[in-house]
């Protein structure tokens, strides 16, 4: 299934994408909570995605880019454009675990995406299709290492 949402924190319109066998009821009740993300998550995207910005620095030059240095928080968010929240099937549906596809300024190949499962950021880095369901080690260990800190 598919579907499209407002994105406050972007002040744009997203695609939805809903995984076979998921629950409307489980989609609505994280695209709600994307919709109404707490500051302290916001803090924690931003935190990975200055770090994620800052590990491909060294290209800047060749890629014509001009992102400024020492970023503060959520300035980082103007070299940043979402693309898609996406549910998958919950191992338990009274948590709220996503993932989203985004394109980032400084990395147009692999984009970007993001991992949120019950209120806690797992994953800022290249999209590579990750699972909000997997064990938080994966995140800090695994193939797609997370560039905000994951906490045990």
């Amino acid at each position: 299934m598919e579907g499209k949402i407002d994105f406050p924190l972007f002040g744009l319109e997203i695609d939805v994408m809903i995984g076979k066998g998921v629950r409307l009821e489980y989609a609505e009740k994280c695209a709600g909570y994307l919709q109404n993300l707490p500051k302290q998550v916001i803090e924690k995207l931003c935190e990975g995605a200055i770090n994620y910005c800052e590990e491909f620095r060294v290209y800047f030059d060749d890629e014509g880019l001009s992102i400024p240095e020492n970023m503060q928080s959520r300035e980082i968010l103007k070299y940043i454009h979402p693309n898609s929240l996406i549910v998958d099937t919950p191992e338990d549906d009274s948590i709220i675990a996503f993932q989203m596809e985004l394109n980032c300024d400084w990395e147009v190949e692999h984009g970007m995406e993001w991992v949120i499962r019950d209120s806690e950021v797992l994953y800022v880095g290249p999209f590579n299709g990750e699972s909000a369901w997997y064990e938080k080690e994966h995140f800090k260990t695994g193939f797609g290492q997370s560039y905000v800190a994951i906490d045990d």
